[in-house]
C-alpha cells in the first residue's frame, strides 16, 4: 500500500470510530441536559444525525475495501457518489 492508501484507510476508520463514539453518546443520553436537544433515539429524527450516521457508514466500507484490495482505487464509483 502507498501512503496514501494508508492515510485514506486512517482517516476512514477515524471516522467511522467517532460515528459510533457519537451515535453512542446520543442514544444513552451522556450530558443529555447540557449539550443534546434531544437524547435516546429520538435524536436520530433529525437530518444532520442521520447525515453523520450515513457518513460514518460508508467511511468503515471505504476502510475495508481498501484495506481487502490494497488501493482505493478499487472502490466502485457508485460508492464515491453516495458518499
Amino acid at each position: 500500500m502507498d501512503i496514501g492508501t494508508v492515510i485514506s484507510v486512517v482517516l476512514n476508520l477515524l471516522a467511522f470510530i467517532l460515528t459510533l463514539v457519537g451515535t453512542y453518546v446520543m442514544v444513552k443520553g451522556i450530558d443529555a441536559d447540557e449539550h443534546l436537544a434531544a437524547d435516546g433515539w429520538g435524536s436520530i429524527k433529525y437530518f444532520t444525525v442521520q447525515s453523520n450516521l450515513l457518513y460514518g457508514i460508508y467511511a468503515g466500507i471505504f476502510a475495508v475495501i481498501e484495506l481487502v484490495y490494497g488501493s482505493a482505487a478499487a472502490v466502485p464509483a457508485v460508492l464515491y457518489i453516495l458518499k
